[in-house]
């Protein structure tokens, strides 16, 4: 019985493990491909391009292409080739399960977490660029960020709105659907699956969505936005919720930006929470609304958080007891969220993969 639990739990661990290794190797070969495409388009040439990326701030004419392949890199390698590996890969159709619905109310949720989101992320942020590290290590992160910033800077100079909404598509509508169909439609439900808690899928996975950014300062605000994305999933069925939230909160982040480069404001959401107090209730608002969200989607039997793996690959001898037996840990939903869809009577569901 131990061993058989374990071979159930190793499975999905293994996909898990190849299913980043793939995701890793589509990163290179996205920014390969942008920067192939760009080339035919840059004026002064692909060996130019290939010397200006690596100091963007020393050529402007440059920040389209750059964000271009940003664009491509995503897409390629946080969701064709995940898209790849989960449908035609050996393991056969890992994605096939039942979605619940997108409703209105469900957006407008989501809407309303990204908005308490933000009263309190910032507060998180200070706190983790006030770490004290040793003075090596320290001066090395440190260098990163500044790099790394030197770079946001650079790709939101351009003040026109036709730029904006340009980088809208790149910062925010791209990285909102594709990272969030590496992230929480396929890698979160397999660490489900592989430690058998939905908490421990949710908050590992925010952990490898933080780290994968390069960004030590902002580990811990973006490990919370993990979270909250992963919560939003888990508690409602629906990817396309997350991926929304994730879209806002980087649209969000890039009007502000924005609207602060052409003097049109001068604060942001943050400056309204009213300090740490006013964070800590906008932190219980957040809580609150995704309990209100698993509220609005629990009567969906067919929503679920969990992967279909073919018997092929998670086969083990069933026992009466593990047939009739449903986990304590299982999603929020009502009993048989988590079963697979019959693929042999149903169509696979209409998701955009």
């Amino acid at each position: 019985m131990a061993h058989n639990k374990l071979l159930q739990q190793l499975r999905p661990l293994r996909l898990f493990l190849y299913l980043l290794l793939f995701s890793l190797v589509g990163i290179f070969l996205g920014q390969a491909l942008g920067m192939v495409l760009a080339g035919f388009f840059y004026g002064p040439g692909f060996s130019a391009l290939i010397e200006h990326v690596q100091e963007p701030t020393q050529h402007p004419g440059i920040r389209p292409y750059v964000l271009f392949i940003q664009g491509v890199t995503a897409l390629v390698g946080f969701y064709a080739v995940p898209a790849f590996f989960a449908r035609i890969g050996q393991w056969g159709p890992l994605v096939e399960y039942k979605s619940s619905p997108f409703k209105v109310g469900g957006a407008l949720l989501v809407l309303a977490i990204i908005f308490t989101e933000f009263m309190w992320i910032g507060l998180v942020s200070d706190w983790n660029q006030s770490w004290q590290l040793p003075s090596g290590l320290e001066e090395s992160l440190r260098g990163m960020e500044e790099k790394a910033q030197e770079t946001t800077d650079f790709l939101t100079a351009d003040h026109s709105w036709g730029m904006f909404f340009y980088a809208l598509v790149i910062v925010a509508l791209i990285p909102g659907f594709a990272e969030e169909y590496l992230f929480r439609r396929l890698l979160q439900p397999l660490l489900q699956k592989a430690t058998n808690n939905p908490h421990w899928g949710i908050w590992i996975t925010a952990a490898i969505f933080s780290a994968i950014h390069l960004q030590f300062y902002g580990f811990v605000p973006r490990l919370l936005l993990g979270a909250v994305l992963g919560y939003t999933f888990w508690l409602s069925g629906n990817w396309r919720l997350a991926a929304l939230a994730h879209f806002l909160h980087n649209g969000l982040t890039l009007l502000f930006i924005h609207l602060e480069n052409i003097e049109v404001i001068d604060f942001t959401l943050a400056d309204f929470a009213g300090g740490t107090v006013g964070a800590l209730v906008y932190f219980v608002l957040t809580g609150v609304l995704l309990y209100t969200l698993w509220r609005t989607y629990k009567k969906h039997p067919e929503a679920a958080a969990a992967p279909y793996i073919p018997p092929e690959v998670n086969h083990v001898a069933q026992t009466p007891e593990a047939t009739t037996t449903k986990s304590a840990d299982a999603p929020p939903h009502a009993n048989g969220a988590d079963q697979p869809a019959n693929t042999a009577t149903e169509n696979p569901p209409n998701n955009p993969a």
